[in-house]
């Protein structure tokens, strides 16, 4: 199987000058070993074949599947790399085990190896020289990109210091870059220092009472560490929303209405309304009931539309809108709008919804 290959190692030598002591043989090298069609025709293996991605599974009896040629290559290619660093190194073999040495230099899965192969029109031609774009990857058995342990750990940087970058057992709880929020979102300290220091700290931010060991306690030991200060002012938490039997809401139990019915048959007003006026504001937990909702929407919603209707029906489009009027039940209205408007807004900065 290397008659042709060394025929052309041998010229390629004599044209650059190349020591004969630096030309070496590998089996891992050799073209596909079909087994049973050796000696068959080529149109009789690609009919049991079958496509490209059915011969990475379809193995003919005593011969190879893809998967085997891409481990066999990609296993030299590593190896040549470790051993030959930063040499420029010439693989001299044929069309199918080029394109499969090349797809796992990427850590190409099949369908991407595939989409590789059949995406080129010359293929890997015969007498023609690819340059293979490769790094040492973390991989599976298949040599198929994977970054998850063990395989990330086998991957090593010299480091300019003389030592080897590896990664390190500890891993940050995902949190942490949560609460990197108040500075990260700014891209601070690398740029926008204006925009950060106007926005820091904030008000206020609002999350569920399990964002006590979360993103409320992260944010918090991240700016005080690097800022000596607390990234907000105030916290606005919510409790947990349990189902009317007081268990936790389940997809499998089906404990729960489904959201956009109640918003359909009651209206977002009235569904918001409920919330704040049930215990969740305080960061209790609250039962969510059906009932409550109609019941907001029948004694709250419904009279302030019905409020609207009478005034529709009623309405003296020739009558100016103003304040001005001196009939005391104007004014009665007008002050108790005022008044309103003063308790929401001194409310509002306590951050107390529920007033």
């Amino acid at each position: 199987p290397f008659i042709r290959t060394k025929e052309t190692a041998k010229i390629i030598k004599d044209k650059l000058g190349i020591d004969s002591a630096d030309i070496v043989y590998d089996n891992r090298l050799k073209e596909l070993w079909a087994g049973d069609f050796e000696g068959a025709s080529v149109d009789e293996y690609r009919k049991f074949a079958g496509s490209s991605l059915q011969r990475f599974t379809n193995r003919p009896n005593g011969g190879e599947t893809a998967y085997d040629i891409k481990r066999r290559t990609t296993e030299l290619l590593y190896e040549v790399e470790s051993k030959y660093a930063n040499k420029n190194i010439l693989f001299i073999t044929h069309s199918m085990p080029a394109w499969l040495m090349m797809a796992g230099a990427q850590g190409a899965t099949p369908e991407e190896a595939v989409n590789f192969w059949e995406g080129d029109k010359d293929e890997v031609a015969v007498g023609s020289v690819r340059k293979i774009e490769f790094i040492p990857l973390p991989h599976n058995e298949e040599y198929e990109l994977d970054l998850h342990r063990p395989y990330i750990d086998e991957i090593m940087f010299t480091c300019a210091c003389g030592g080897v970058m590896k990664r390190i057992p500890d891993v940050f709880d995902c949190w942490v870059e949560s609460g990197s929020m108040p500075f990260a979102q700014f891209h601070y300290p690398f740029e926008n220092k204006d925009e950060f220091k106007n926005n820091f700290p904030a008000d206020f931010i609002a999350e569920g009472i399990d964002q006590t060991r979360g993103w409320f306690y992260t944010s918090l030991v991240m700016s005080a560490a690097l800022f000596g200060k607390s990234p907000y002012e105030n916290v606005i938490v919510n409790g947990l929303v349990m189902a009317e039997d007081g268990k936790k809401m389940s997809k499998r139990l089906k404990n729960y209405p489904e959201p956009w019915e109640i918003l359909n048959k009651y209206s977002a007003d009235a569904l918001r309304y409920y919330m704040l006026s049930a215990p969740i504001v305080h960061g209790e937990e609250m039962r969510f009931s059906e009932k409550g909702v109609d019941e907001v929407q029948k004694k709250v919603i419904g009279r302030i539309l019905n409020v609207l209707s009478f005034y529709k029906l009623y309405e003296d489009t020739n009558v100016s809108a103003g304040n001005d009027s001196k009939n005391v039940l104007d004014e009665w209205i007008v002050a108790r709008l005022y008044q309103m408007t003063e308790e929401i807004e001194e409310s509002l900065d306590k951050y107390e919804l529920d007033r």
